[in-house]
């Protein structure tokens, strides 16, 4: 917390409880027991307490990971969110729902932040544009935020993050995204380990030989970061303009607006069909004549883009941006 006290970051921090302070309050009592109320109250209200002493941001609480999806969490996800919206003020996320949408409807009311996984949809997998909608709707109209995590899982897909922390946002309405880390690894982070695993750099620290730096994922996040900022630029330009009711800086917002509107409606997510969809190799895979696995062609998000729709869209909001400031419009 002192790393983002120091950094300056304005924004409320999201804390992943992990579930250790249900384990304390639990132990010698039960779950729905006026004792567990009591302690888990307690701790939650003394940790505000803290912050406000510490002048932190305020707190964003998800109480346990993924309770819809794993089952075996969901009543204690729950019980601690019903507490923790008897405290005045406190802001509850909830993730994973689209794992397993069941018993949604009877918490929403608990919920303030709905985070969840990959993008638009409402069930993994399955997508449904009107549906997203409504339910976009619903949230604007009780005043609760969409997020979205872990649309990328390795750190290493550019496309993905660029997509998924620019566009994918604008597109589906959600105000934010995060990865389930920073990085991890082993001793040797520029070789993985054995087997299955795998090194999870963000940036990679100076190592023997190797220099460091940022991973293809980090960078394909910056951009993303940066897309984001050319929209919310260019929104903020246009409402000034809108203000000064400017004729021919109107027009010119009309025309950006429908031209972002179509690029937007371009993007597809039916074909999201993989749990947590990275990309996949436009030429497929194959065995080679010595027997090796190989992959050919790019490596491609099915999202009905080519990699220039990014870069030409972006354009269209500098442009406008430029046209607005500095043209007088």
């Amino acid at each position: 917390m002192d790393a983002y006290l120091r950094a300056g970051f304005p924004e409320p921090f999201h804390w992943l409880m992990g579930g250790d302070v249900g384990r304390a309050a639990l132990k010698g009592t039960t779950l729905q027991s006026p004792e567990f109320e009591a302690r888990y109250r307690a701790a939650i209200e003394a940790i505000l307490a803290h912050a406000k002493s510490e002048n932190w941001p305020p707190i964003v609480f998800q109480p346990v990971d993924e309770g819809f999806e794993h089952r075996d969490r969901f009543e204690e996800m729950v019980r601690c969110m019903a507490i923790m919206k008897k405290i005045p003020g406190v802001v509850v996320e909830a993730d994973g729902m689209n794992g397993n949408p069941a018993g949604l409807e009877d918490v929403m009311h608990l919920i303030d932040v709905f985070n969840y996984h990959d993008g638009p949809h409402l069930k993994r997998t399955v997508y449904d544009g009107p549906a997203w909608e409504a339910f976009m709707d619903r949230l604007d109209r009780e005043g609760k935020t969409m997020w979205f995590y872990n649309i990328d899982t390795t750190a290493y897909h550019p496309e993905i993050m660029r997509f998924g922390y620019g566009f994918h946002l604008i597109r589906c309405r959600a105000k934010g995204s995060f990865c389930w880390a920073y990085q991890w690894g082993g001793k040797d982070p520029y070789v993985d380990p054995p087997g299955r695993g795998f090194n999870f750099m963000f940036r990679f620290p100076p190592f023997g030989s190797e220099t460091g730096g940022p991973s293809t994922g980090w960078e394909g996040t910056r951009e993303g970061v940066d897309d984001y900022r050319y929209y919310a630029t260019y929104q903020a330009a246009a409402d000034r303009a809108r203000k000064r009711g400017d004729a021919a800086a109107l027009k010119l917002i009309v025309q950006t607006d429908a031209a972002l509107k179509a690029a937007l409606d371009k993007i597809e997510y039916s074909n999201w069909r993989k749990p947590g969809h990275q990309g996949e190799w436009t030429g497929g895979e194959r065995i080679t004549p010595d027997c090796r696995r190989a992959v050919v062609g790019q490596y491609k998000l099915p999202n009905g883009w080519t990699f220039d729709d990014y870069d030409r869209l972006r354009r269209l909001l500098a442009y406008a941006i430029l046209a607005l400031q500095q043209g007088g419009l």
